[in-house]
């Protein structure tokens, strides 16, 4: 907590540095950190894992010309890998091809924008995708687990064996749900029943972008 705190006051010397400079009115600020740690859940001691405790960190954007989102919050599911193409798009640069990622820039303006694409998680051969409403998470040894994101957030029970969930889990998985992987250097499998061969470029962690003014904490 000590550490937290530090870092926290940290961030507000830099923030009230750049008030106080000639580039606060073109500079975007992206703070995130890294993900979470399980203390007891699901009998863990550790960060290690695909469950939302162990694979969700925080991430603000913040723009000049963001003053009308007003600092909402996006619950849409989004990738560290997003972050290199979102910059490009709100810094007006050249896109490049061949990106794991894919620009959240609309989300950055507007949070309330639908997002057909989930975040993929990934460590070693195990692969989890998480979209809005599901969480799923195949091992390289054939076990799958799904979670309710809506009704079960600390991910108590696993679905992936209840057959009322068959049409989820299939549409979670899907190659379309992979959609926003995009690299032309490493080829996503046709589903992840077969992830355990392909190799993947996907991050480790995600988050929910929140969207704020520059002097916003």
């Amino acid at each position: 907590l000590a550490a937290c705190s530090f870092a926290d006051a940290c961030v507000g010397v830099v923030l009230d540095a750049l008030k106080e400079s000639d580039y606060a009115e073109n500079t975007i600020v992206v703070l995130w950190g890294d993900h979470g740690f399980h203390v007891g859940e699901k009998d863990r001691i550790s960060k290690l894992t695909l469950w939302e405790q162990g694979s969700k960190t925080p991430l603000i954007i913040s723009a000049p010309d963001l003053a009308a989102t007003r600092g909402k919050r996006c619950k849409r599911p989004v990738s560290l890998v997003d972050l290199y193409p979102t910059l490009v798009e709100l810094c007006g640069l050249p896109a490049r091809d061949g990106l794991d990622g894919r620009s959240i820039a609309p989300l950055v303006r507007k949070p309330e924008t639908e997002w057909e694409y989930p975040a993929v998680i990934s460590r070693g051969g195990d692969h989890a995708v998480r979209s809005q409403r599901w969480h799923y998470i195949r091992y390289a040894d054939g076990g799958e687990e799904l979670y309710d994101a809506a009704r079960d957030p600390h991910q108590w029970k696993n679905l992936a064996r209840d057959t009322r969930f068959a049409d989820a889990k299939t549409k979670v998985r899907s190659p379309g749900s992979l959609a926003n992987r995009k690299s032309r250097r490493l080829p996503l499998p046709a589903t992840l029943e077969n992830a355990r061969t392909s190799s993947l470029s996907l991050s480790t962690t995600w988050g929910t972008a929140t969207s704020a003014v520059t002097a916003a904490p």
